[in-house]
C-alpha cells in the first residue's frame, strides 16, 4: 500500500492514500515505514508547490515585461487557460486538522497561487486600460481628421459657389458691354445711312 501511494503521480493523492493506513495499522510494525513515506510525499508535494509557484512567477514577470499591451493580454489569457488546478482530497484536510500537522496544514492553506493570479489579473487589467485609452485616443484622432476633411470640403464648395457667382457677374458685365458696343456700332451705322 505504501509503494502504491508513492507511485501515484500527484503527491497529494499519495498522501491521501496513506491516511487510511495510519488508522488501520496503528499498532503494526510497518507504521514507521508508512510515516516515513508520508513525510517523503509531503516533502515532494511541498517541492512541487514551490516549483509551480516559481514557474508561474517567472512567466508572470515575463508577461509583465512585454512592451505591447495586446501581447500582454494574449499571454495573460493563455496563462489563465493553463493555470494549474490543485485538487486537495478532503481526507487530507481532515487529517491535517485532526493531527495538527503544521507542515501539511501550511501546504494545504498556502495561497501563493491566489496571490500570483491576482498579480496576473492586475497586469492584464493595466494592459487592458492602456489598450482602451489608445483606442479612445485613436477614435478622437480619426474624428478630428474627419471633421477637418468635412470643413475643407464645405470650404471648397463655398469657394466654388462664390467663384461661380463672380464668374456669372463678370460674364453678365462682359455681355452687357458687348451689347452696348454692338448697340453703339448699330447706332453709328444707322446715323451714317441717314
Amino acid at each position: 500500500a505504501v509503494k502504491r501511494a508513492q507511485a501515484l503521480p500527484d503527491p497529494l493523492k499519495g498522501l491521501a492514500a496513506l491516511i487510511p493506513l495510519f488508522e488501520r495499522y496503528a499498532d503494526c510494525d510497518a507504521l514507521p515505514e508508512a510515516q516515513t513515506a508520508f513525510d517523503g510525499l509531503l516533502s515532494d508535494a511541498q517541492r512541487d508547490a514551490r516549483q509551480r509557484q516559481e514557474d508561474l512567477a517567472d512567466r508572470i514577470a515575463l508577461i509583465g515585461s512585454l512592451s505591447t499591451p495586446a501581447d500582454v493580454i494574449a499571454q495573460a489569457d493563455a496563462l489563465f487557460a493553463e493555470w494549474p488546478k490543485v485538487e486537495v482530497p478532503a481526507a487530507l484536510r481532515t487529517y491535517a486538522k485532526a493531527n495538527r500537522n503544521t507542515a501539511l496544514t501550511n501546504l494545504l492553506e498556502d495561497d501563493a497561487l491566489d496571490d500570483l493570479r491576482t498579480r496576473l489579473n492586475a497586469i492584464r487589467a493595466k494592459a487592458q486600460t492602456t489598450v482602451q485609452a489608445e483606442a479612445e485616443e485613436g477614435t478622437a484622432w480619426w474624428i478630428w481628421v474627419a471633421v477637418g476633411l468635412g470643413a475643407l470640403i464645405v470650404l471648397y464648395v463655398l469657394l466654388s459657389l462664390v467663384q461661380g457667382i463672380f464668374a456669372k457677374r463678370a460674364e453678365a458685365e462682359r455681355k452687357a458691354k458687348q451689347r452696348a458696343a454692338l448697340e453703339s456700332v448699330r447706332n453709328t451705322m444707322a446715323h451714317r445711312r441717314k
